[in-house]
């Protein structure tokens, strides 16, 4: 990719990140809100019964655990619909939003009935005890019609995100969080004592509150009538989306799977590994957020044909990373005592537990990171494949037989699973870097011509 002749010269770094902070902001805080939906199923039903608590964990693992798969065909849609909007070519944008949203709805069922069979199948394929079986069935059940438009609604955040148009995401999601809260007080321990089925009522009714938020979003920015609209590639966008979706699993299923092996360590295990697991997503969130933004600044100078205005969006997206995930290092390290007595645990061990994992991750959070927001570089400019690839080795190759080996042989039980975990995001971050410098060096061209 050449520069463009007709271009200023590409901003400062420290305009750049100034510009990259504005528009991370609003979605790191939107990404960040989402996820506090989970933090708040897993408070409520943790005060209500730690039974009903692991069984939430239980649920929430195999859901995202199958879900993940069909999230890249969904993610995918941020390169292609960012570079057409940097090429000026906005009915093609539109065109792959309604192509995106079609098969992430037909994609979205498939996997919804497989997560509920391996619930069917939890005792006796992962040794899990009847009373958390059962708790986690009611969940995962309760919560299917939410999953169903969990990837429409990253389809709809992946049109507003490639726009930069970042509002609506922020607002809806505060909206669906309200939603949710209210649910989760009335159908858990409220009106009703429904445990862990009024959480999975009231995760249903919040995405779906959520996905009607931002479709009326996206109808303001349909292109003016008359304007051409190409459908967008099905097999392009699986293309792209299927080796995302993968390298996603690669990443949730190791955790999920960890907390699987966290529910059989017991209940006070397994309900420390979810409050810990959630104040690290919650972190996670923001670099997700700062991500986000540098794939769409990325893949909009990839359409724009602007290599020097690519290398500084992507430095600023990194060092604006590391700013962040520094003050969640320093929270994690000094202050996880009054983070975790926010989830009012009743258990004294669930506290403790919860306490000694956040000392744990704070270890890891520049890894995590870095990981995420390099993956986001690679996805704006299009590369897919070798990500996924390094992604696996990181944490199947590298994360999971370790934390297993700790667990078990090591004798570290749950502390063992995560410093496994930590060893999977270090590799994972350090190949994916020495990938990106790797095809920045060699030049990046535009997806589609």
């Amino acid at each position: 990719m050449q520069r463009g002749q007709d271009f200023p010269a590409a901003p400062t770094l420290g305009a750049e990140i100034r510009e990259t902070g504005r528009l991370a902001t609003p979605l790191a805080l939107a990404q960040m809100g989402t996820m506090l939906m989970g933090v708040v199923d897993t408070a409520v039903v943790s005060r209500f019964d730690p039974v009903h608590a692991a069984g939430t964990t239980l649920g929430n693992s195999l859901a995202m655990g199958c879900l993940v798969f069909g999230m890249g065909l969904s993610i995918a849609l941020e390169p292609l619909m960012a570079q057409a909007h940097g090429a000026g070519e906005e009915g093609r944008a539109w065109g792959w939003w309604r192509t995106g949203l079609r098969v992430s709805l037909i994609a979205a069922l498939p996997l919804a009935i497989l997560a509920i069979a391996l619930a069917l199948g939890s005792e006796s394929l992962f040794g899990i005890s009847k009373p958390i079986h059962d708790e986690g069935l009611a969940y995962l059940l309760a919560r299917t019609p939410g999953n169903m438009l969990l990837l429409a609604w990253m389809a709809a955040r992946s049109f507003l995100q490639s726009h930069q148009v970042v509002k609506p995401l922020l607002v809806g999601a505060a909206v669906a969080n309200v939603v949710n809260l209210f649910a989760d007080l009335a159908l858990v321990d409220g009106f009703v004592q429904w445990g862990a089925a009024g959480a999975g009522i009231a995760t249903s009714a919040s995405t779906l509150v959520l996905v009607l938020w931002l479709t009326r979003a996206i109808k303001r920015e349909k292109p003016p009538a008359g304007t051409v609209v190409p459908p967008g590639d099905v097999g392009l966008l699986v293309k792209l989306g299927m080796p995302l979706g993968l390298q996603l699993a690669a990443e949730f299923i190791v955790f999920s799977a960890a907390g699987i092996l966290a529910t059989k360590l017991g209940e006070n295990p397994g309900n420390a590994h979810q409050i810990a697991l959630h104040c690290t997503t919650m972190t996670f969130m923001a670099a997700v957020g700062i991500s986000g933004a540098t794939a769409a600044r990325v893949g909009e100078a990839v359409g724009m044909h602007r290599m020097d205005l690519l290398r500084v969006r992507a430095r600023a997206g990194f060092l604006l990373t590391l700013m962040v995930m520094g003050v969640s290092a320093l929270c994690f390290a000094f202050l996880a005592g009054p983070i975790v007595a926010l989830f009012a645990p009743k258990s004294a061990e669930v506290a403790r537990l919860s306490v000694e994992l956040l000392g744990i991750a704070a270890l890891f959070q520049f890894f995590d990171g870095t990981q995420v927001l390099v993956s986001g570089a690679l996805r704006g400019a299009g590369d897919v494949r070798f990500p996924f690839i390094l992604t696996v080795v990181g944490y199947w190759g590298v994360g999971f037989p370790v934390a297993v080996l700790l667990c078990y042989e090591g004798g570290l039980g749950l502390h063992g699973l995560w410093y496994g975990l930590t060893a999977g995001l270090m590799a994972a971050a350090l190949s994916l870097t020495v990938r990106y410098l790797w095809i920045e060096r060699r030049g990046i061209e535009r997806l589609e011509r």
